[in-house]
């Protein structure tokens, strides 16, 4: 209860301090050897139990990592991919408040510990990334990946010898593209977050990038029947009928085009399990025609030649036009992740403020209940809320899942430089 603690043990009329030495009697009485002593042949019965139960189930590592813990689980939920796994415990230990009757005599009550979580992660997620490689204009190329399902790519662009002008990634299975529509100097970094984000030296470009989703065709050198989009026909396999690209925002690819735009977040390209197909693109100029007094620009706007801007893409070897990295959250596989009450921290020393001993202590107690093969971390639940990792949630959500997951309390940013 929202409740002074303190406050609980004075009698009408005293003062903090003899409160206080009431406290101490009552956490004294909560905490001596007795006490202790059953609290600890509890443990030994319950793992008992846990390995005549059966073990490496996720119900068995959430009620040893309790058991461990002198907790109680109470009520335990699941997410809908199964990745994540909440656990409502409770403290076995109890302490107790003073409870004064009618004739001044002192009578002990429990007090009801605080509902707190334990949690798994399985298969926790990892960023993983691909090569940083030299790309040059129209260069396709592939991807092979492991994993579990479809992710989202993140991009980093760096610009080479100034010959990063409009660049664009293109994933040819999907039909999807991202461009930015402007050029990325020597040495600076342009990154699209899975979130549909851009930055250009860490400001924010969003409002100058684009992105398109429709048919991407390959040249007849690079033709496959099977993965390629086509227009309709009863060869065509299903889902590879070529459709119009709409493009985010809606005149993004017109030649006239105007940016800066709004800034909405733009849709990301994914990554598959096993091949994907990509390219990358540069703003490759392409000279416009004269009719009469009429200057008929390139379409797309994409091979506009604007001066001092656009690369001509001429030569049997294209220049390196940027040095390309993508990345994605993956889930490790064989890999579990435990977390424990955040105020768990308050029994480490100060010389241990990530409380190593006590995390390892537990991890080793759980080696008899993991799975064979299966690699066991022990973290906390962390109650802060990290931008495009957690949903911001309140401190009174219901939901378990969300309260494991999400993150309620907001801090400042750490520091980067």
């Amino acid at each position: 209860e929202p409740e002074a603690l303190l406050a609980r043990y004075a009698r009408a009329g005293e003062t903090d301090s003899a409160a206080a030495a009431r406290l101490l009697r009552h956490a004294g009485a909560a905490s001596r050897e007795a006490v202790l002593l059953e609290a600890l042949r509890a443990r030994i019965a319950a793992t008992c139990r846990l390995h005549a139960r059966g073990n490496a189930t996720v119900r068995a590592l959430l009620e040893a990592a309790a058991n461990a813990l002198d907790l109680d689980l109470t009520a335990v939920a699941h997410s809908e991919d199964r990745f994540w796994h909440a656990a409502e415990v409770r403290d076995r230990l109890a302490l107790t408040r003073p409870v004064f009757a009618a004739d001044g005599r002192e009578h002990a009550q429990a007090l009801a510990p605080a509902e707190e979580l334990l949690g798994i992660e399985e298969n926790p997620l990892v960023r993983t990334a691909s090569d940083t490689v030299g790309r040059h204009h129209g260069e396709r190329f592939s991807l092979l990946r492991r994993g579990f399902e479809r992710a989202l790519l993140a991009v980093r662009i760096e610009g080479v010898e100034g010959r990063c002008v409009g660049p664009m990634l293109v994933n040819r299975d999907e039909g999807h593209g991202v461009g930015y529509a402007g050029a990325v100097p020597t040495g600076a970094a342009l990154a699209f977050t899975e979130n549909g984000r851009v930055t250009l030296a860490g400001a924010d470009v969003t409002s100058f990038a684009f992105a398109w989703i429709g048919a991407a065709f390959a040249d007849r050198d690079g033709l496959d029947p099977k993965r390629d989009f086509a227009f309709g026909g009863a060869t065509v396999p299903a889902g590879r009928t070529a459709r119009f690209a709409h493009a985010f925002p809606a005149d993004a690819l017109d030649r006239d085009a105007a940016f800066p735009h709004a800034g909405a977040s733009l849709p990301m390209p994914g990554i598959a399990i096993g091949e994907t197909r990509l390219a990358f693109f540069v703003q490759s100029a392409h000279f416009s025609s004269r009719e009469g007094a009429q200057i008929r620009r390139v379409t797309p706007r994409t091979h506009v030649a604007f001066a001092d801007a656009s690369v001509f893409a001429a030569g049997a070897a294209l220049p390196v036009a940027a040095q390309l990295t993508l990345s994605w959250l993956e889930h490790r596989a064989f890999s579990v992740r435990v977390l424990i009450p955040p105020r768990l921290r308050g029994y480490a020393a100060a010389a241990d403020p990530e409380a190593l001993e006590l995390r390892n202590a537990l991890a080793r107690a759980l080696e008899r209940f993991r799975p064979a093969g299966v690699q066991l971390a022990v973290d906390f639940v962390d109650e802060r809320w990290v931008l495009g990792k957690g949903v911001l949630g309140t401190d009174t959500d219901s939901d378990p899942l969300a309260r494991l997951r999400g993150g309620m309390q907001l801090w400042s940013a750490p520091r980067t430089d």
